[in-house]
């Protein structure tokens, strides 16, 4: 039996390779951060490797493999807060094949494997009635990624597994450079990478998901609460604007009043190509004057943020670099990053965007004995690290807790929330429906919030059509993010005057959002309920609640987004072959099937050439998908045609992606990289009918790379064929949505699933009761399915240019309150409101109640009553927070009356309130757009009530109460 001395109490087990210490009271008080319990760790010995294993809450385990350098009890890159209580290990026995450790709450049994590897041990947590909560059979080989169950899997009896790895420690100021040179870990920048070990949490959700994720978030780091302006509109275009031009756009978007936010500049703002990429020095050919640009900027009270796709120090013609630690963290690497990124900032820029999506980025991380930490991770981590630091010490208008940065989605590293927002790369305007359920899905599943698209998709032209349905979800999501490659212009005036003006009222609709979404983050960070929610998150039984075309926005509205693009036709047998950007059966004047080259060049030059599709607005130039030089990468022709590079100039490899070189033996290259297009399969006859992929890969000098460039011509257009092996080329990347002027074809329609409950057509008025799914038809361009759910709350605020300007001391609590016949229906919001770096909570209660108390069920009256609760302090900064008392707000409410009922007065600690009714409208629908007024008549056929109320300091007399006495007309 090993025996551990030194420590307070000691028990032991008579067990071949085993020891077992209960740590006591002397150990805890000599090592910050272990838990305060004395008894709520224990030690194992496993051949002559220790394994401690900790009861850090009644739903949180810690099992942990001594490190090379002894346990870690300090802050790790993934463990950011030690400072969990712990439950006591009430009982200690072994067991056939290990130990079982007993608490109040749980039994964990360690068991052990093969006797000499601590990988091999496995461990099983069950409930005190025996109940097998999780099974994991070797502790080795849990990885570091946090994915939670789909909200209908995700019951009491949930255990999540994670690894803290690779583990390693950070300096205080993570990834910048150290104030004080330090005296260890110098080559590696204060970062302790030696002590990697096993090391496995274990989750239990016996109290509930939002449990589950509250001590998430405390073990590993909180959700940034982004500042309000965040909420507003965002405007990306990937154009090479100068300076004239943006700040024209700029002042359009405000002339115009279509409450822009956020204004962003891409690649362009620096110069291209390496070397002079890899520095942070802008275009003074397209921006003369940058600091005047940012001042610009700031005086209209917009934000502005810019791409990079950082290139380490030690990046290569490719695009790639060294992921060792020694390189990564080296001073020099984290010097340059800190001086790059801050040296815009210091100018005036905002924020950044980390862009990962192209052949430079950060590289992985990589551990010694440990593992990696990927590339999309560790950079999203290195920009935050910066920006947070240069905001802490600038006292800059982002706070440390606001800090986000614009980085990709789709990581499962259980860092990736602590970061802020996300989008989902370049995706084409086809994908609607997909990133509405990958919004959804990010939410409940990696607890990362704030995942969303380029609004109208990246790639593929839009009509007003198209156009409008991508805004009106975006308006619903959690960021309105607007952005398109170089060749389509999304600038909302560009599509004329309805898409205009439909634009502005949605985008109006958005920063009358703002106070809620941003009370909406202020919860996120604390449980990480996301902002938008799929419906078995409330009805988890309902097998409808499980779809992922529509979501519950902050919990009391229905979004129900409707994609454009018509549905497919009935599936009918596929060609075998693979699909997509593919060589078919020649089809003589089909326009996908001709291409064009760059004025002057024929096959055979092999100059420098586009290659352009005949096929009109479907058409594009051919360029290589993710500017990926790999064998098998797919070619894609939906971007759009950029120019050539010119000659002379030092273009880096992805400017080259587009330019093609037509061979006299029928090779077709990439100048980019010198690979060949070819056609898989690479050998055997096709057969009549099908279809091979076209690719490209190193050149190999087979058959399947060699084309046939023949003369097309039709309608008096002329071209070439590219066919291979009696195929043709054909262009199958082009946008799938495609009209006639003369007969528009469009979807208008769709299925929505109305759950449990009354909910009020935003719209409309119409009240539908629930469950139930509803068939919506022909949706008109200006509306969409949205649905309030009855005894619901949704606060906004007053009108206002944009969310940066918004008046917070004016709110409009909106009200959508049962029916009279809905007696004891009742229902609790918590609202958050900051001012300043403070922010309050508000308990706003509503309830339906008999009028005296005492009337019969069937009587038609009742009285609706609505509270505001006391503001309660919810956080401040260390010795700030201000006067609590001596803040003002004013509330205004707004009532939306339920159809075919009506208010007969309104009393306020029982006496009579003066109120305005705004009646429906009756003859046509109205057209205001909901939520955006107050003041304003109603944008259905039920009547709206409001209620103003006095500028109120937060040491008034608390409650405020209203009392409407509501009855069937």
């Amino acid at each position: 039996m090993d025996v551990i001395r030194g420590r307070s109490k000691m028990v032991s087990v008579s067990m071949k390779q085993w020891a077992i210490v209960v740590l006591g009271l002397s150990l805890v008080t000599a090592v910050v951060g272990l838990p305060v319990c004395p008894e709520c760790q224990a030690v194992i010995t496993v051949g002559g490797t220790e394994i401690r294993v900790q009861m850090l809450s009644p739903t949180l385990v810690r099992v942990e493999e001594r490190g090379p350098h002894g346990w870690e009890d300090r802050p790790t890159f993934t463990v950011q807060n030690r400072s969990f209580p712990g439950i006591p290990i009430e009982n200690t026995a072994p067991t056939p094949t290990g130990t079982s450790f007993r608490t109040a709450y749980f039994v964990v049994d360690v068991n052990v494997g093969r006797a000499d590897d601590t990988a091999a041990v496995s461990v099983v947590i069950a409930a005190i009635n025996g109940t097998v909560l999780s099974e994991t059979p070797a502790i080795g080989t849990v990885d570091g990624s946090f994915i939670a169950p789909e909200p209908v899997k995700f019951t009491n009896d949930t255990v999540i597994v994670m690894a803290d790895a690779p583990r390693f420690v950070p300096p205080a100021g993570g990834a910048t450079p150290p104030a004080v040179p330090p005296t260890k870990h110098g080559a590696t920048s204060g970062f302790d990478v030696d002590n990697h070990a096993i090391d496995v949490y274990f989750f239990l959700a016996t109290r509930g998901p939002t449990a589950l994720r509250t001590e998430f978030l405390q073990l590993t780091g909180t959700i940034p609460t982004l500042p309000a302006w965040a909420f507003g509109l965002w405007f990306c275009w990937y154009h090479p604007y100068n300076q004239t031009a943006k700040e024209a756009e700029i002042q359009r978007f405000i002339d115009d009043d279509l409450g822009l936010d956020v204004a962003s500049l891409d690649r362009d703002w620096r110069n291209l190509g390496l070397p002079q990429e890899a520095l942070y020095a802008e275009n003074t050919t397209l921006f003369p004057d940058l600091d005047g640009f940012f001042d610009f900027v700031h005086q209209r009270q917009l934000r502005v943020f810019f791409n990079d796709h950082p290139k380490p120090l030690d990046v290569n013609s490719t695009g790639s670099g060294s992921s060792v630690a020694e390189v990564v963290l080296s001073p020099a690497e984290v010097e340059m990053r800190w001086q790059g990124l801050t040296s815009l900032m210091e100018r005036g820029l905002d924020f950044w965007w980390y862009d990962c999506h192209w052949a430079w980025f950060e590289p992985s991380l990589a551990i010694p004995n440990g593992g990696s930490v990927d590339g999309v991770t560790w950079g999203t981590a290195v920009f935050h690290d910066i920006m947070a630091r240069y905001n802490t010490e600038k006292n800059t208008t982002i706070s440390a807790a606001q800090t986000f940065s614009l980085g990709c989605s789709g990581g499962t590293h259980p860092t990736s929330h602590r970061h802020g927002t996300h989008w989902t790369g370049d995706i084409y305007n086809t994908a609607l429906l997909d990133s509405v359920a990958t919004m959804i899905q990010s939410g409940y599943e990696t607890l990362t919030p704030y995942v969303h698209p380029d609004c109208t998709g990246h790639h593929g032209a839009d009509d007003a059509e198209v156009y409008l349905r991508w805004i009106q979800f975006c308006a619903w999501g959690n960021i309105m993010r607007v952005h398109s490659d170089p060749y389509n212009d999304r600038r909302p005036w560009m599509l004329g005057e309805f898409v205009e003006s439909t634009f502005r009222q949605l985008v109006k609709t958005r920063i009358a959002l703002v106070p809620q979404l941003a009370s909406a983050a202020q919860q996120a960070s604390v449980d990480a309920t996301p902002l938008v929610q799929r419906l078995d998150a409330e009805w988890p039984s309902l097998t409808e609640a499980t779809r992922m075309d529509q979501f519950l926005f902050v919990v009391d509205t229905l979004v129900a987004p409707i994609d454009p693009f018509p549905p497919p036709p009935p599936p009918s047998p596929a060609p075998p072959g693979p699909r997509g950007f593919d060589a078919q059966p020649c089809v003589p004047g089909k326009a996908s099937q001709r291409w064009l080259l760059s004025p002057g060049v024929s096959p055979g030059d092999a100059a420098s050439t586009v290659i352009r599709s005949a096929a009109g607005a479907t058409g594009g130039c051919w360029e290589i998908t993710g500017c990926s030089s790999a064998a098998g990468a797919a070619i894609g022709c939906g971007y759009g045609c950029k120019p050539l590079p010119k000659p002379g100039s030092a273009p880096g490899k992805c400017d080259l992606n587009g330019a093609w070189a037509v061979h006299s033996n029928g090779t077709i290259t990439s100048v980019m990289d010198g690979h060949c297009v070819e056609a898989q399969p690479s050998a055997g006859a096709v057969p009549e009918g099908s279809r091979m992929a076209v690719v490209v890969g190193p050149c190999t000098g087979r058959a399947n790379q060699q084309f046939k460039m023949t003369p097309s011509k039709s309608n008096g257009s002329s071209g070439y064929t590219v066919q291979q092996n009696g195929l043709c080329v054909d262009n199958e990347y082009g946008p799938t949505h495609q009209t006639d002027a003369a007969s528009p074809v469009y979807n208008r329609s769709r299925s929505v699933f109305i759950p449990p409950g009354k909910w009020t057509h935003g719209y409309t008025g119409e009240t539908i009761t629930g469950p139930t799914t509803i068939q919506v038809t022909n949706v008109s361009l200006d509306q969409m399915p949205l649905f309030h759910r009855r005894g619901g709350i949704v606060v906004t605020a007053w009108p206002s240019r944009n969310a940066a300007t918004l008046d917070w001391s004016r709110l409009v609590v909106q009200w959508w309150p049962g029916s009279a016949l809905s007696v004891g229906e009742g229902s609790l919001r918590t609202f958050f409101v900051a001012d300043g770096d403070t922010t309050w909570r508000h308990d706003l209660r509503m309830v339906v109640q008999r009028q005296g108390g005492g009337l019969h069920s069937d009587d038609r009256c009742a009285d609706l009553v609505l509270e505001i609760g006391r503001p309660q302090l919810h956080f401040a900064p260390v010795g700030g927070g201000g006067d609590p008392v001596a803040i003002e707000r004013a509330w205004h409410l707004r009532v939306h009356v339920p159809v075919s009922e009506s208010v007969s007065s309104v009393t306020s600690s029982g006496s009579a309130y003066p109120h305005r009714i705004h009646p429906q409208w009756r003859d046509s629908p109205a057209q205001n757009t909901p939520l955006t007024g107050f003041g304003v008549g109603p944008s259905s056929i039920s009547d709206v009530l409001e209620i103003t109320v006095a500028p109120r300091r937060n040491g008034s007399t608390w409650p405020l109460s209203f009392s409407l006495s509501l009855c069937r007309t």
